[in-house]
């Protein structure tokens, strides 16, 4: 037999055959590992979203606001003396001219009569001295003297008479006799307090902004206030301070508005809602918000290729339905279900749900969206 065909060369050959037989069996081939490859690709996440498109409304900032009267008058005694009546209630409204109280007269009559009675003195002897003057029987100088004397009388009947007007003392305009600070009996001095009155309508809502929310307020846009007691006024910004104040450094602000009847009370706590200009903004809902790691207000968006971003946001204002907001692209996908669970540049899944057609860019105030927020 030969060297190399002993059984142990043939048992040494089968063995590296049958080696490579099985190792040839493990390599898979291109198209194996194509499929593999595939086979591993973990599926998209799936979200939801929704078409949304901006559209122009004005931009608003709501203040901690009060009502105010539109004017007030602290009316006082111009003259000394002891109340002898008392008219309006307080509380009651009173018109311009009516009577608040009447002080006694004391001697005022018969100081006015004694003026009558001078007058008519005065009178006749300036009229014989300008006679006795064109006739050349008086100077002028004595024409002058009886003639200064007749104003001099004219002036004490003209106080005379004022005296007596100013001893019933009256309401100086339509309004409310919101105090009454004396009774019959009281003496009043000269200065002395005794009512204050209000006029309420129109009436005023008064906040302050800042000298940030003040950019793009005027006067004569139309505004709004939300009262604690529920009512809502419409109005109009009446002023706007020229000036900061010097501790605060806030701007006032009034909105005005009809009150007849003198419905709306002054000092009630009030939610002023201060227009500014117009901008454009997306209607979502609150349920759409999300917060960043730093605290920051956004949205979750999505391209057209499912690529997620994370967007700030600013709340333009807020309505019963939802909230306005800015700071987006003018159209976007924004994801509502979905949005907690996955991160910004993730690619994902897209389920379009509610898909819009474009907004009119100059729909009036949007107060009322063209879709609602899918919740």
């Amino acid at each position: 037999m030969k060297k190399n065909d002993s059984p142990i060369f043939i048992a040494v050959i089968l063995a590296v055959a049958l080696a490579i037989w099985m190792a040839s069996g493990l390599i898979p081939s291109g198209k194996k590992d194509s499929d593999t490859d595939a086979k591993a690709e973990k599926p998209l996440f799936k979200v939801r979203a929704i078409e949304s498109t901006a559209v122009q409304i004005t931009r608003e900032t709501s203040v901690n606001a009060r009502t105010e009267a539109n004017r007030e008058a602290d009316v006082r005694a111009e003259l000394s003396g002891q109340v002898l009546e008392v008219g309006a209630q307080r509380g009651t409204f009173v018109h311009e001219g009516d009577m608040i109280v009447t002080l006694e007269q004391r001697d005022r009559q018969a100081r006015l009569a004694q003026a009558q009675a001078m007058l008519r003195q005065k009178q006749l002897e300036a009229d014989s001295a300008g006679k006795l003057a064109q006739s050349g029987l008086q100077s002028q100088s004595e024409l002058a003297s009886a003639q200064a004397a007749l104003e001099a009388t004219l002036a004490e009947l003209a106080t005379a008479r004022l005296d007596i007007e100013r001893s019933v003392i009256r309401a100086p305009f339509d309004g409310m006799l919101v105090d009454r600070y004396v009774e019959k009996g009281d003496y009043l001095s000269i200065g002395n307090e005794v009512a204050k009155v209000a006029d309420l309508d129109p009436i005023r809502v008064m906040g302050y902004l800042t000298e940030l929310e003040i950019v793009g307020v005027r006067t004569g846009k139309e505004a709004s206030a939300k009262l604690s007691t529920g009512e809502t006024l419409e109005g109009k910004i009446s002023y706007i301070s020229p000036e900061a104040d010097a501790q605060s450094r806030m701007f006032q602000v009034e909105m005005e508005t009809p009150n007849p009847g003198n419905a709306i009370r002054a000092g009630v706590t009030t939610e002023l809602i201060v227009p500014h200009d117009r901008t454009m903004a997306h209607f979502i809902s609150p349920a759409h918000i999300l917060l960043s790691d730093d605290g920051t207000i956004g949205v979750m968006l999505a391209d057209e290729e499912g690529v997620t971003a994370f967007c700030p946001i600013n709340i333009v204002k807020t309505t019963s339905e939802g909230i306005w907001v800015d700071g987006m692209p003018d159209k976007t996908l924004i994801i509502t279900q979905g949005k907690d669970f996955i991160t910004p540049g993730q690619k994902v899944q897209l389920v379009i749900e509610n898909p819009t057609d474009a907004a009119q860019p100059d729909a009036p105030d949007a107060e009322q969206p063209a879709a609602q927020p899918t919740q």
